[in-house]
């Protein structure tokens, strides 16, 4: 691994707690928007900065919110994405 994609996914596993928050946050607010919002950055990045696990756990929450779930199916999906961001944040 290089130094420089060392840097980006130190950078990205010191900003899991961030989004950890913001998702937990819009989840108690009942934002569906914003958990969907949330969850398709998730998706994009997790892989791309060797956190494979964090796009495969976010994908299903994104398109739940997509397709209109329900605030509590949307908590029940995201489970386990908040627990993956936060054992990464804990590996800071």
């Amino acid at each position: 691994m290089d130094e420089q994609f060392k840097l980006l996914r130190q950078r990205y596993r010191e900003r899991a707690g961030e989004r950890l928050l913001a998702l937990d946050r819009a989840l108690a607010a009942g934002d569906c928007a914003a958990a969907e919002n949330i969850a398709h950055k998730l998706a994009g990045s997790g892989a791309s900065f060797g956190f494979p696990q964090v796009s495969q756990l976010a994908e299903p929450l994104e398109l739940a919110a997509n397709a209109g779930a329900d605030i509590a199916d949307l908590r029940h999906l995201a489970e386990p994405l908040l627990a993956e961001l936060g054992r990464i944040a804990q590996a800071v």
